[in-house]
């Protein structure tokens, strides 16, 4: 939904400016941001870091991984009203279904297959976390790590731009785990 929003409001509404993404939101975000020349900037876990960015009136679009976002001009707090607004704002200007808009998406800017799972932390987990720390993987499923980002717990992101996200809720003793990949053959690995 993010994805879809963002490029509404650019290729309908004229907007410009930047986007703002947490770090374990899908990169489809920032396959639409490229496509239209903008700047995308990744923060931490949490609303509050993306509308700490969106005060700055430098950024058109922020969301989260958990379905929240805002837009430039708009309360500084996620609003799923908002979202359905500005979805069915996309319908009546495409005047297309749903699926064909996101279709004609994927077929431009290519598919992103993504999962998020939560596990309880445990002795064995808290071990992993501090492997992690020490001597991070330099290749996961075979794949080789191009980049680690430990913005928010551990992202490892491959050179084709999928990648594995691992870290510890701020809110429950669980740890999330996020995954991307461009088909749903890699993710699964």
């Amino acid at each position: 939904v993010l994805a879809l929003a963002l490029d509404h409001l650019v290729r309908n509404r004229g907007m410009k400016g930047r986007v703002c993404r947490s770090v374990v939101t899908s990169h489809f975000v920032d396959a639409v941001a490229r496509s239209h020349g903008l700047e995308i900037r990744e923060t931490p876990v949490g609303f509050k870091f993306i509308g700490e960015l969106m005060r700055t009136g430098n950024y058109i679009i922020g969301g989260e991984e958990s379905g929240g976002f805002s837009i430039l001009g708009h309360v500084l707090e996620k609003d799923g009203i908002l979202a359905c607004m500005l979805i069915i704002e996309m319908l009546a200007y495409d005047k297309k279904p749903l699926k064909k808009i996101r279709q004609d998406l994927h077929k431009r800017l290519g598919e992103f297959f993504s999962v998020k799972t939560s596990m309880p932390i445990t002795d064995d987990i808290e071990r992993l976390i501090e492997r992690l720390t020490l001597k991070p993987p330099l290749s996961l499923a075979g794949f080789s790590v191009w980049r680690i980002d430990q913005t928010d717990g551990f992202k490892f992101i491959l050179r084709d731009g999928s990648w594995l996200g691992l870290r510890p809720s701020g809110t429950e003793p669980m740890v999330r785990i996020y995954a991307e990949a461009t088909s749903q053959k890699k993710l699964d690995q």
